[in-house]
């Protein structure tokens, strides 16, 4: 399991740089669903209590039920997203990187502000420590999201972005230390199909 706590965080930030820069619905489709999906897996030890298990599932119906309306609203503008202002491929990798790095050597500043007792925990920590690789990845996450809110105009693009951000605000929640309550997975998996809902409306109506 700890193997699975360090892959999964590295492959959400992978799908990040993939959603950041699709140019294509499937690419954009492709990216979120790799993030959402294996979210929960980000930033703590594969939990088992029945309470969790409920939280993961009801996401994951919500995460896949989300990409379904995504897809169905963006039926109209296959093959390729409209035009919008966008980094490079590789530009969106080396800020991805960038910020997961920064989450990861950060973190212990993290800990430290938040609870002054938690100094040596947070200095001693493995650099591969989940909870390191949580923040990384939120950070990641964060920085795309926000830019496709900031300079997308499509609402494929959009949902995305409201998708990326609420994802990352959990994961800094996750990263920081304090038990995170079980329906905040949930809550925060709905942002997805809220935000797709209107754009999958739009879609059947013009059919």
């Amino acid at each position: 399991m700890e193997l699975l706590a360090v892959v999964a965080p590295l492959v959400v930030a992978a799908g990040a740089v993939l959603l950041g820069a699709a140019r294509r619905p499937l690419a954009l489709e492709a990216g979120l669903l790799t993030v959402l999906v294996l979210l929960p897996l980000c930033g703590r030890p594969y939990p088992t209590s029945a309470g969790w298990a409920l939280a993961a599932s009801v996401h994951l119906v919500a995460t896949l039920l989300g990409g379904f309306l995504l897809w169905v609203g963006m039926r109209g503008v296959a093959p390729r997203l409209p035009e919008a202002r966008t980094l490079p491929p590789l530009v969106w990798a080396a800020v991805v990187a960038a910020c997961v790095v920064a989450g990861i050597v950060g973190w212990p500043l993290l800990i430290e502000w938040l609870d002054p007792l938690r100094v040596a925990e947070g200095r001693l920590a493995a650099w591969l420590e989940p909870s390191r690789l949580a923040l990384g990845t939120a950070l990641g996450l964060l920085a795309v999201g926000l830019g496709r809110l900031l300079v997308a105009s499509d609402p494929p693009r959009l949902a995305a972005g409201a998708a990326l951000v609420a994802a990352a605000a959990w994961l800094i929640g996750i990263s920081a230390g304090p038990s995170i309550p079980d329906l905040t997975l949930p809550a925060v998996s709905l942002v997805l199909p809220a935000a797709g809902a209107p754009a999958a409306w739009r879609s059947v109506q013009r059919a």
